[in-house]
């Protein structure tokens, strides 16, 4: 359960932080470019956390299981090796 909590906890950050980043990136597209000619400001800001709430949903759920993945990963070789070493020191002992 406690596992669980933290990879929704981790899925949450990751969405939100790309969402920031998209909708930024999308309105700073708006006023650069003139792919928003005749929306009004309201107009742009929505349509901008609309979308980005959209490539955030995706590529932050993305992120979020590429990180659980690496980190599980990275906790169950430590483990390993803490398990070798303990290993060797308890053999190294009995000699």
């Amino acid at each position: 359960m406690k596992s669980s909590l933290h990879f929704l906890w981790l899925v949450i950050r990751c969405v939100a932080f790309i969402w920031i980043v998209s909708t930024i990136l999308i309105l700073i597209l708006f006023v650069v470019g003139s792919e928003a000619e005749g929306y009004s400001w309201g107009e742009r800001l929505v349509i901008a956390v609309k979308y980005g709430g959209y490539v955030g949903g995706i590529f932050g759920t993305l992120l979020a299981i590429t990180l659980a993945l690496k980190s599980w990963r990275i906790e169950r070789s430590n483990k390993k090796k803490l398990a070798r070493r303990n290993m060797n020191a308890t053999s190294k002992r009995t000699k």
